[in-house]
C-alpha cells in the first residue's frame, strides 16, 4: 500500500455547524453525506487521535476516500 500525504483539516465553528446540519439532512445524496461525515471526523481527529484507517473503518469506507476528501 502506498504512503498517503497528510492533509490537515481544520474547520471553523461556522463550517462545523453547517456540516453538522447537512449530516442530518435525509435528502442529501449518500456520497455527499459520507463526505460530510469524513470531514467532521477529520476535523475531530485532532481531539480523538484517530488515524485515517480507523476513520475509514468507522465510516465503512476506504483510506483512499478519506485522503481524497481531505484534499
Amino acid at each position: 500500500m502506498g504512503r498517503h500525504t497528510l492533509y490537515i483539516v481544520s474547520l471553523s465553528q461556522e463550517e462545523k455547524n453547517k456540516l453538522q446540519a447537512m449530516s442530518k439532512d435525509n435528502k442529501l445524496a449518500a456520497r455527499v453525506s459520507k463526505r460530510v461525515l469524513i470531514l467532521l471526523a477529520l476535523d475531530d481527529k485532532k481531539n480523538s487521535n484517530l488515524n485515517h484507517r480507523q476513520i475509514a473503518s468507522a465510516l465503512n469506507t476506504t483510506v483512499t476516500t478519506i485522503v481524497a476528501t481531505a484534499r
